[in-house]
């Protein structure tokens, strides 16, 4: 099995400090983070699954992803939660430097989920892919 490349998702989020992320928020943030890895390997995901990731692969079986990540975009509400949710399944997505079809359907269901405009998601994801050009 082919090693996955090391994706450094800290630096698409903000700098910590007072007024950044709320505990549910940044639990959700996490759960959308686990839907966008979900496709990228069995493996990693049995080794990192916890109860409530556990719960999570349960409801994403049972009510299937859009309906998943609909619940989920609502503790998103906030436009600094939303847009950090996005861009973290964006960075994620990038963990096997391939574009599926599977990411593209996941990144429109995210889109329409956390009520993005397209010119929204677009400018998002240029952010990621620059911050993630940068040397640390």
């Amino acid at each position: 099995m082919k090693d996955a490349p090391t994706i450094p998702i800290s630096k698409v989020l903000p700098r910590s400090g007072p007024g950044t992320l709320t505990a549910a928020e940044a639990q959700a943030l996490l759960k959308i983070a686990f839907v966008a890895v979900v496709k990228e390997t069995d493996q990693m995901t049995d080794a990192v699954l916890d109860a409530a990731l556990e719960a999570l692969g349960k409801e994403l079986d049972k009510n299937g992803r859009q309906a998943t990540l609909t619940k989920l975009a609502a503790s998103c509400a906030r436009p600094l939660v939303r847009d950090l949710a996005y861009k973290v399944a964006v960075a994620m997505s990038l963990a096997d430097l391939e574009k599926s079809d599977e990411e593209s359907d996941l990144d429109e269901e995210l889109v329409q989920a956390l009520k993005l405009t397209e010119e929204d998601a677009n400018s998002l994801a240029q952010d990621v892919y620059a911050a993630l050009e940068t040397e640390s």
